[in-house]
């Protein structure tokens, strides 16, 4: 007797749950890949921060923090004489607030002598003693003509007539002193400045100059 093969039939329905479960079976990898992937950009992410977090703090320099080549040098130095020094405080006081806010006074502060510091007190006093109205004539002033330096030993004065904002002139003594020792020694630094009383010739001469526009006008 001849066996004979009998091929199951498979229904529709055994194909259509067979085709659902490797759509399934194929969303769960896709499901599994993406999740890893996902992991995987957290880590990387936590890691840069942890790294940004755990590495010096990079500073800013803006435009007004940025030293220009004239900042560098105005600063106290052996290298500089009695008139240099006068020189680059008249300079820094006549743009004052340039390139930021009390910058000439900041300058002129720093060419004072430990004992002119001593006596006037912090920046902040020095500032205020600078606008009163024996030194105001010199913040931003148009133009300073000095006279030459008188050294004697480790002194010197300076002779300055400066022409204010508004054409006024007003004269000035620099007295400085040259530092025997500690962190400027070799140093001239200024120990203080004189206003001069204006000339009886001067307040004639406006006096004069007044008379003449008033009756101008009349």
């Amino acid at each position: 007797m001849q066996r004979s093969h009998f091929t199951p039939r498979v229904s529709a329905t055994a194909r259509a749950a067979r085709a659902q479960n490797a759509a399934f079976d194929l969303v769960v990898r896709i499901a599994i890949l993406a999740a890893s992937a996902l992991l995987f950009l957290m880590a990387t992410a936590t890691r840069a921060v942890a790294a940004t977090q755990d590495a010096p703090p990079t500073l800013r320099r803006t435009s007004d923090s940025v030293p220009s080549a004239a900042d560098l040098a105005a600063a106290p130095s052996p290298t500089l004489s009695p008139d240099e020094v006068v020189g680059i405080v008249l300079s820094a006081l006549s743009r004052n607030d340039s390139p930021v806010k009390d910058h000439g006074i900041s300058v002129t502060f720093g060419f004072a002598s430990p004992a002119n510091r001593a006596f006037v007190g912090p920046l902040e006093s020095f500032a205020e003693l600078v606008r009163d109205d024996t030194y105001r004539p010199l913040l931003n002033h148009r133009h300073a003509a000095r006279g030459p330096a008188h050294v004697t030993g480790d002194r010197a004065t300076v002779r300055v007539v400066i022409t204010t904002v508004n054409g006024e002139r007003v004269a000035y003594l620099f007295a400085l002193s040259l530092q025997n020792d500690g962190q400027y020694k070799g140093c001239w630094m200024t120990d203080g400045v004189t206003r001069e009383p204006p000339s009886p010739l001067q307040g004639m001469r406006f006096a004069t100059r007044g008379t003449a526009e008033n009756a101008g006008r009349s």
